[in-house]
């Protein structure tokens, strides 16, 4: 799901529960979006790249690489055709 699409569900369902409040349904939260907000994700670790880069990397460093998530904004984003 796109991050706009999660930001739009997000400000609904506080829209939501501030309606059902008394004192909110007077004073409604202004939800306020900062700082890089980047969609995410997820490539096949299957892929022939990944293999090569695995194979690249036990070779130089002797060990299998650790394939983990990373947990931050990056321009891979753009690189993934969907």
């Amino acid at each position: 799901m796109a991050s706009a699409d999660v930001r739009r569900q997000f400000a609904a369902a506080i829209a939501d529960a501030a309606q059902r409040d008394a004192w909110l349904s007077e004073h409604p939260p202004q939800l306020e979006w900062y700082g890089g907000q980047f969609d995410a994700v997820e490539v096949d670790p299957d892929l022939p790249a990944f293999a090569g880069l695995q194979a690249a990397h036990a070779e130089e460093f002797g060990v299998p690489p650790e394939l983990v998530g990373a947990p931050y904004g990056s321009d891979m984003r753009l690189l993934v055709h969907e």
